[in-house]
């Protein structure tokens, strides 16, 4: 996955940025196409199961999953995941359902995992029996052209399926979603 810069009139000579090189290990990475600098808070709502997406330009080896809780629900659990694309840029299969984590606190909340994936598209998860206030951004790079506010990116699907063990595969007919929320996988090692 590379994009191509273009400068001046030189359209001649493009300069690739391989997205690949932009991978870091032992740190947390949101989605690669959010832009925004994750400075705003949204409530989740309660038993929506939201997906952003994630793309991999090279396979990678992950330890970690977490969200950023801003604004702590008292006695409230979120869980979050990893669904592998169906091949319609949709999320299919169920790779990961991290159990339940607390929100009723501020802060990162993580758990650990053990996940090799291949380069290609994935989504990452969230769904809660709450309404933590989590960070997010609406700015990203979109790679679906059926957005209705042109200011907002597409980021991924949402649908409201109550909360408990991720569904797998994902539910059918899910609704667009512009929030890229402060959800992040840490990759142990980079393939």
């Amino acid at each position: 996955m590379a994009l191509e810069i273009h400068e001046g009139l030189e359209l001649w000579k493009p300069a690739r940025f391989d997205f690949a090189t932009a991978l870091e290990t032992g740190k947390y990475m949101r989605p690669m196409l959010a832009s925004g600098d994750m400075s705003g808070v949204i409530a989740l709502e309660a038993g929506r199961l939201y997906t952003m997406m994630w793309p991999l330009a090279r396979g990678v080896r992950v330890d970690r999953i977490a969200i950023n809780v801003h604004t702590p629900d008292a006695g409230k659990k979120c869980r979050l995941g990893l669904y592998r694309d169906d091949g319609s840029f949709y999320p299919g299969a169920l790779l990961l359902d991290s159990g339940e984590l607390d929100v009723s606190t501020e802060g990162t909340k993580d758990v650990a995992t053990a996940l090799e994936l291949d380069a290609g598209m994935y989504w990452i998860a969230c769904v809660s029996d709450g309404v933590p206030g989590v960070r997010h951004t609406f700015q990203g790079l979109g790679l679906k052209g059926n957005v209705a506010v042109p200011r907002f990116s597409y980021a991924g699907y949402r649908k409201d399926c109550g909360y408990g063990v991720l569904p797998d595969p994902f539910p059918a007919n899910g609704d667009d979603q512009d929030l890229w929320l402060a959800v992040g996988l840490r990759y142990a090692a980079l393939r």
